[in-house]
Formats: C-alpha cells, structure tokens, sequence
C-alpha cells in the first residue's frame, strides 16, 4: 500500500513540476522564474526574493 502512496504522490508531484513549468513558460520572467524554480529544487527551500 505504501508504495502505491509514494507513486502517487510522486506523480502529483511531477504534475505540479509541469505546471509551473508551464506557468513559468508563459511568463515575462521566464529565465528568472525558471532558474528560481530550479534553485529551489536543488535546495528543497523556496529562495527569498529580495
């Protein structure tokens, strides 16, 4: 049953990296929010923008 839990969770987490992938693609901010995203991946935190 738990791997069944972690394989849906990990496709909702793979769906969610989709769509700000697509929500990053049709910002002016492309580059920036992109490689924030990416950075934030990496750390597994969500940068400050300062």
């Amino acid at each position: 049953m738990l791997p069944e839990i972690q394989a849906r969770f990990g496709g909702a987490l793979a769906s969610l990296e989709r769509l700000a992938a697509q929500f990053c693609s049709f910002t002016a901010l492309h580059q920036s929010c992109s490689s924030l995203a990416h950075y934030g991946t990496q750390r597994l935190t969500i940068p400050k923008v300062t």
